[in-house]
């Protein structure tokens, strides 16, 4: 129900971020957010994702969505600026929703299929 961020050279914990009330499944970190720190987005089995600003961290997470999937998501992934997050659903991994870090709102949702050869 925890995630914890370590000092790789000292290996002390310097942050454990809770809030969820599942297993977290996934994490990312990313060291942009706004230009006002790193952010960790946690992806959990109670089918929420939380946004942790790392230089400003609320309990629970700095914001906190909802996934619309009705299981656990298969992954999450950060874009590179760190304003936008992905989740990929399950069974199949056949939806990817692309949403704002800081209002959760799905932007882009993505439908992924194979053909019968399983090329995309």
């Amino acid at each position: 129900h925890t995630c914890r961020v370590w000092d790789t050279s000292t290996g002390q914990c310097m942050h454990v971020l809770s809030g969820h009330t599942g297993s977290v499944e996934w994490c990312q970190f990313s060291s942009v957010f706004d230009q006002s720190g790193a952010i960790l987005a946690t992806h959990s089995f109670d089918h929420t994702c939380r946004i942790f600003n790392l230089s400003n961290l609320k309990e629970g997470g700095n914001h906190v969505f909802d996934s619309v999937y009705k299981s656990k998501a298969n992954s999450v992934s950060l874009s590179q600026c760190g304003t936008l997050i992905a989740t990929l659903s399950p069974p199949d991994g056949d939806e990817c929703l692309v949403r704002s870090v800081i209002t959760g709102e799905v932007v882009s949702m993505w439908k992924i299929g194979c053909n019968a050869e399983g090329v995309l």
